[in-house]
């Protein structure tokens, strides 16, 4: 939309209610050269946290909507490194149970920790795409410092994709076994 763009965001933690392994937030952000709004049906921390930087150091709102949205993605892609890091021990505990003490319900929990590393990886698929078409300035709105920034963004979701589709082999190396 010209100098504006539309973009849809989404925060993953850890499951909260029982039987859920990861939690979805959407967070639809409209954001242009001096401005950043934010639409969300649920709390999500980092808003705090970038809110809470806005009002201790004003700098952060003088930089514009484009950095701020910068701070805002880079903020949420490191919270979702301990979700992954989560998943990761929890695979990593499944394949001991597999070698020395198969349970009847480890079946059960392999299929459900596929299904939240599946939910991860249709979330950053295309938020990866979205960071890798600013990068690039797709968009045509960023300019060579942006676009540098939000590179590291798409970095961020590389390693978080390339991690998720690891953990994911391993559990099906370990339904193999099983």
């Amino acid at each position: 939309w010209g100098k504006y763009l539309y973009l849809v965001l989404h925060d993953f933690e850890i499951g909260s209610q029982a039987g859920e392994l990861v939690t979805l937030n959407e967070l639809d952000t409209f954001v242009g050269p001096n401005f950043l709004v934010t639409y969300h049906s649920n709390r999500i921390a980092v808003l705090d946290k970038i809110w809470d930087q806005c009002t201790w150091d004003p700098r952060y709102l003088k930089r514009g909507g484009i950095d701020l949205f910068y701070h805002l993605a880079d903020a949420l892609v490191e919270v979702h490194l301990p979700v992954v890091d989560h998943f990761e021990e929890a695979v990593n505990e499944m394949e001991g149970q597999i070698l020395h003490t198969p349970k009847e319900d480890t079946l059960e929990k392999i299929f459900s920790l596929k299904r939240g590393l599946l939910r991860i990886r249709r979330i950053m698929t295309p938020q990866r795409e979205v960071f890798y078409k600013l990068s690039n300035n797709e968009f045509g709105i960023m300019d060579k410092d942006d676009r540098l920034a939000f590179r590291s963004v798409y970095d961020h979701y590389v390693l978080l994709n390339d991690l998720t589709e690891s953990l994911r082999e391993l559990l099906a190396s370990a339904l193999e076994i099983y």
